[in-house]
């Protein structure tokens, strides 16, 4: 067992290089002087002829000598756990990122986010707002990484954050913090944009969201049928003024985005009301609105593709009925 004591012939004038203490332990198995308050080991090498004292300092860990923690001194424990190497918050985050998203463009892209989130505004790690669905740090991380990934779904770039958000059991509130948290974050640099950017921006969001709604369908109807539902998605969000077809740029104009049926909705909300509304039209039953809502639906469209779904089954009953009745 290692033994600490303290060396009676030492010079007086030996110090810790590091923390100037005069609190300086040898250790009998290997010669060495170690620093009692800081941890740091001294090899000391005493010349006979003169007081010289040459030094050659590590950190506790570092050189080699065996110390038992238990019977260390409180200073040499600390250096020793200065000395391990852990992975920084940041750097646990963009693990979990590379455990959910595939190699490419989007992983790349979030792990950007967080970390240009992390250097230019506020430190992650202090994020310590109450959330609704967990108290433990891993769902904390989970949030910001959920949330980064929608933030960047919202600027067009396709990800499955809304499915990861699912499979995480990411309460909608907690998604909708970090996913604004993100969002502020890349508008910052924004400027405040006319009516006709606005427009634009909305028409392309719209879209962007309907050819995705239109890509899942086509799996499971074909790309005929899929197709069908989303040119009749467009007139359903056309016919309320919403900025989607060239024929109805004039009389879109004269209305503001606030005023129409979807105005006060998100893009991605707005899109998958409309494509609910087509889906229902068409006559599809239910199964495949809850396939869909499975799929693609955003955070906040559970319960419309509820009550959407509860028509569909309502419609299928009547029917039903009117046959028997025949």
């Amino acid at each position: 067992m290692t033994t600490h004591r303290k060396s009676p012939n030492r010079p007086r004038r030996i110090r810790c290089e590091n923390c100037k203490s005069q609190d300086i332990s040898r250790i009998d198995s290997t010669g060495e002087f170690v620093c009692e308050d800081c941890g740091m080991v001294h090899s000391l090498d005493l010349k006979a002829d003169s007081n010289e004292v040459i030094s050659h300092n590590t950190k506790a860990k570092r050189l080699g000598s065996e110390i038992s923690r238990k019977s260390a001194s409180r200073g040499i424990r600390r250096a020793i756990k200065a000395t391990r190497k852990r992975p920084s918050y940041l750097e646990r985050l963009k693990a979990m990122v590379e455990d959910v998203v595939p190699a490419g463009r989007i992983r790349d892209s979030v792990k950007d986010l967080l970390e240009d989130y992390n250097d230019q505004d506020s430190e992650l790690w202090r994020k310590r707002r109450k959330l609704h669905g967990g108290k433990d740090a891993i769902y904390r991380m989970r949030v910001l990484v959920s949330g980064a990934l929608a933030a960047l779904f919202s600027e067009m770039e396709h990800n499955e954050a809304n499915t990861i958000a699912r499979e995480w059991n990411i309460q909608h509130k907690d998604l909708l913090y970090s996913r604004t948290m993100f969002r502020r974050f890349l508008l910052r640099e924004c400027r405040t944009p006319n009516i006709e950017d606005l427009r634009n921006q909305r028409k392309r969001e719209l879209l962007f969201h309907l050819e995705r709604y239109r890509d899942f369908l086509a799996e499971r109807v074909g790309w005929e049928v899929a197709s069908h539902i989303f040119e009749a998605a467009l007139e359903e969000l056309g016919s309320n003024f919403e900025p989607v077809l060239d024929v109805e740029e004039s009389q879109a104009r004269e209305a503001t985005i606030q005023s129409t049926k979807y105005g006060t909705r998100s893009s991605e909300y707005a899109s998958w009301s409309s494509i609910l509304v087509a889906i229902f039209d068409y006559g599809m039953s239910s199964e495949i609105i809850r396939w869909l809502e499975k799929r693609a639906a955003p955070s906040s469209g559970g319960n419309i593709a509820r009550d959407f779904s509860r028509r569909a089954n309502a419609r299928t009953a009547a029917l039903s009925d009117g046959f028997e009745e025949e």
